[in-house]
Parts: structure tokens; C-alpha cells; sequence
């Protein structure tokens, strides 16, 4: 009897034992199959809130411009304004040029409203990442994330009157690109050519215009078409921030962006006035 209470007092050893390494390296493989599911769409959901931050920039930036045309007798800015003196221009380097977010900012009144998120290289007014050879930066251009379509702010344009596209002028506002996303603060779609309905005939081959759409969506500028393309799909996965006449944004796929003068000629959302390609 004593013996029996004895032993059951004594503590038994336990039968529990560790994983096996088999059984360690199975949780690690499952853990790691699990993370190369879930990261890249962490990653995807990060770059649509980015995308929608940069959609958000644009709808402001469209507001701007629709109060600024109306202050002007429904005429748009001007892509640049050149001033006859210096002490007027706030990017650096550029005291004697407005570049056209400047002439936006008493509507705006933020600067980092200019700013894509999915730029990493984007600046506004102050362009300090590209020293000149004396040391000095050139904020040419006034910002580096969004860039107006050339067809409608023309450099011909503005270098000759120094003022900006009418409404009267746009046949179908809510189908014509005024600002994309860029590197540059302008740009034009691929194989751009001389339009009909233009009244002071740009022509964006003879004045070196040719390869301006590359900058579309672009975080540096390309070197090539192949360079171009693989940046332009990458920056919003394959779409591309656009604003329209009548002020409403959306995100259109890069190709048909970029292609829609080629593919769409007679009525391209590149055409302010729908007329197509101008024919001697």
C-alpha cells in the first residue's frame, strides 16, 4: 500500500516532443508561398492608392483651369509666359519664364497638388536633383509630374500671342486631353503630325516634338521607345492620369493613350477640333 502511494506521487515523464526539421522546413515553404501571394498584392493595393491620389491632383488642377478660363473670357493660360524682366519667375534658374502651375497656384494654393506619388523623382518650382555646371538647378518647366498636350497649349501659340486655347475653339470638351501624366511639362502622343483645324499651324515634327510622347508616365526620360513604353506602363500598372476639357479626370490603359492619334485619327482625343490630320 505504501509502495503504490509512493509511485503515484512520483512525476511522470512527459511523452510531448519538438517539431521535426521536416516538419520546420513545411511551416517555412507554407509561410513563404503565402508571402509571395499576399506582397505582390500589398504592392498593387499600395500603387491604386497612389493612383488615386494622382486622379484626385488632376480633378483639382482641372477645377483651376476651368476657374482661371472663366476669369479670362473663357481662354485658357498660356503653356509658359515669358516676362520681359527678371524677378517674376519663382522656378529656379528661370527669373524671366511663368510656367503655366504657377499661373494656377491663386486657384490651387498648394504645390503639392503638382506632385504624382508615383514619381519618385517629382519637384515643384525647385528642381534640386540636376546641378548645373555652376552648381545652380533649372526648374525649367515649373514641376515634373504632369504635362499639358501640346495640340491644345501649343508652343506656337504662346510664343506668338502669349495666350492660351478658347472654349469656342474645343469641339467636344469632355472628349480632348488637356493634361496626361508626364516627366515633362508637355507632351504629345505618338507619331504626332500637323491637325487640320490648328489656326496657327503647329507642326511637332519640324519643331523637334516628335519623341515628346515618351515622357508620358515616365520617371525619367527615356532614352528609346522601349524605355518609354516599359516606365509608361509601369508608373500607374499601365494606366495613365488624364484630364479633359471640362475638368473631369480618369485613368485611361497607356496604349490606347499614347496610340490614339494613330488608331483614332478623324477623332482623337489628342484633337481639340476634330478634324484630323492636316493634308496638303
Amino acid at each position: 500500500m505504501q509502495n503504490n502511494r509512493s509511485n503515484r506521487l512520483v512525476p511522470t515523464r512527459s511523452s510531448s516532443r519538438g517539431f521535426t526539421l521536416i516538419e520546420l522546413l513545411v511551416v517555412i515553404a507554407i509561410i513563404a508561398i503565402l508571402a509571395a501571394i499576399l506582397f505582390p498584392v500589398f504592392a498593387q493595393a499600395r500603387e491604386k492608392a497612389r493612383q488615386t491620389t494622382c486622379l484626385s491632383n488632376m480633378k483639382q488642377i482641372g477645377t483651376a483651369n476651368l476657374m482661371y478660363m472663366q476669369d479670362a473670357d473663357d481662354t485658357a493660360y498660356p503653356y509658359r509666359h515669358n516676362v520681359p524682366a527678371p524677378g517674376y519667375g519663382i522656378a529656379t534658374g528661370r527669373p524671366r519664364v511663368i510656367f503655366y502651375n504657377q499661373l494656377l497656384d491663386p486657384y490651387i494654393k498648394s504645390y503639392a497638388v503638382w506632385r504624382c506619388p508615383s514619381n519618385p523623382n517629382a519637384w515643384v518650382n525647385d528642381n534640386n536633383t540636376v546641378p548645373r555646371a555652376d552648381g545652380t538647378f533649372d526648374s525649367y518647366g515649373g514641376q515634373n509630374s504632369y504635362g499639358l498636350n501640346n495640340f491644345v497649349f501649343n508652343p506656337r501659340r504662346s510664343g506668338g500671342s502669349d495666350t492660351g486655347i478658347t472654349f469656342a475653339e474645343i469641339a467636344a470638351e469632355a472628349d480632348t486631353v488637356m493634361m496626361v501624366d508626364t516627366i515633362y511639362y508637355n507632351t504629345l502622343p505618338r507619331n504626332p503630325t500637323r491637325l487640320k483645324g490648328d489656326p496657327v499651324n503647329f507642326d511637332p515634327i519640324a519643331s523637334g516634338y516628335g519623341s515628346y510622347w515618351r515622357n508620358i508616365a515616365s520617371t525619367t526620360w527615356p532614352g528609346n521607345d522601349t524605355d518609354a513604353i516599359a516606365q509608361g506602363k509601369k508608373r500607374h500598372q499601365g494606366f495613365v492620369v488624364t484630364l479633359f476639357a471640362d475638368g473631369h479626370a480618369k485613368a485611361i490603359p497607356y496604349d490606347r493613350l499614347v496610340n490614339d492619334l494613330t488608331n483614332n485619327p478623324m477623332n482623337s482625343i489628342w484633337d481639340p477640333w476634330k478634324k484630323g490630320p492636316y493634308v496638303p
